[in-house]
């Protein structure tokens, strides 16, 4: 088993799951541009330090690396890897959507 797999383009890749998680946001972006709110969810947010800002970047840089990645990453189904990425995945999905509801409702 090799770390890197052989890259190939398919359609039942990783990017499945990205692409979840995107649709997610343009939804909730939709509703509220419906509901009349523009921006961004949170203004209270404070500005970012030197630190912070080098760390935002970085996060940014492996959230979109991920992402490219996933398109040419095939699934293999039935693997130990696949289900503990699933569980790992559904567990954080959880927490954007109860975080989404927190947001919906104190709006």
């Amino acid at each position: 088993m090799s770390l890197i797999p052989a890259f190939e383009l398919g359609l039942w890749n990783a990017w499945v799951f990205v692409l979840s998680f995107l649709l997610l946001f343009i939804v909730f972006g939709v509703l509220d541009r419906l509901r009349g709110q523009k921006g961004s969810r949170r203004p209270d947010k404070p500005p970012f330090n030197e630190k912070e800002e080098r760390l935002y970047g970085f996060s940014q840089l492996a959230i979109w690396a991920s992402n490219f990645y996933s398109i040419f990453l095939p699934l293999k189904l039935n693997t130990p890897w696949f289900y503990a990425g699933l569980f790992i995945y559904l567990f954080g999905m959880i927490f954007v959507f109860q975080e989404t509801q927190f947001t919906l409702a104190a709006s």
